[in-house]
């Protein structure tokens, strides 16, 4: 691990955490497009863990999860760094839906990466792949069920080319210590472009919607991440 840390110029010393703006673009309402990248640098050398969520715009509960990580972890106590993108597409979130644009080529961010036009999905990919994914070890990709939704789970891809990325993503997945674990065809979205052009093993977190009652499984996924 290196001294020092940069995301878009800023640098962060071991010991230290920030939260990082990185500009994208300028709305058509003069408004500003930004992603924010919080970084917690352990004061000890490791590897580094990407932490993603709301990709799609209406899977918000994963927002409770990066916050609980976010402000506990402590960087004096840690190994390694740890690089959160809470909100990864803030203009469907603003929006309170799914994609962005929908009258747009791409307007799926998690079926477009790494980016290649100027949509404002792609464009935002760009960005995190430039800024977050390639400064990762591995990743882990959060996709919150909506309202209601009973279903749980972490999954890792079984369709990658490379055998060691697929074991790789299976190791990080039974890591995490969630109740249920299942691997899944993911070369079509996100999680592809990590193992297929940087050698990152991603794994996803489906989570229960918000209107979930068994208790305290938004904790239980946090405290599997730390």
């Amino acid at each position: 691990m290196a001294d020092l840390m940069e995301i878009n110029g800023v640098q962060v010393a071991p010991g230290t955490k920030q939260a990082i703006r990185v500009p994208v673009t300028q709305d058509l309402n003069g408004g500003e497009v930004a992603e924010v990248i919080h970084v917690i640098r352990g004061a000890k050398p490791g590897r580094t863990l990407g932490l993603i969520g709301l990709q799609h715009g209406d899977e918000w509960f994963d927002l409770q999860i990066m916050r609980f990580l976010v402000s506990e972890l402590d960087p004096s106590r840690m190994c390694g760094t740890l690089l959160a993108v809470p909100v990864a597409s803030p203009v469907a979130f603003g929006n309170l839906q799914r994609i962005t644009q929908p009258e747009s080529d791409g307007p799926d961010m998690n079926r477009i990466w790494p980016g290649v036009h100027t949509w404002l999905a792609e464009s935002m990919a760009k960005v995190l792949d430039r800024e977050f994914v390639r400064k990762c070890d591995a990743v882990l990709d959060f996709h919150p069920g909506p309202w209601g939704g009973a279903c749980a789970m972490v999954g890792y891809g079984r369709d990658f080319p490379n055998q060691e990325i697929i074991q790789r993503g299976r190791d990080l997945a039974m890591a995490m210590g969630f109740p249920c674990v299942g691997s899944t065809r993911l070369m079509e979205v996100f999680r592809a472009a990590l193992a297929d052009r940087v050698h990152v093993p991603p794994t996803g977190r489906s989570q229960p919607g918000r209107g979930d009652r068994r208790p305290r499984l938004g904790d239980r996924a946090g405290a599997g991440v730390a």
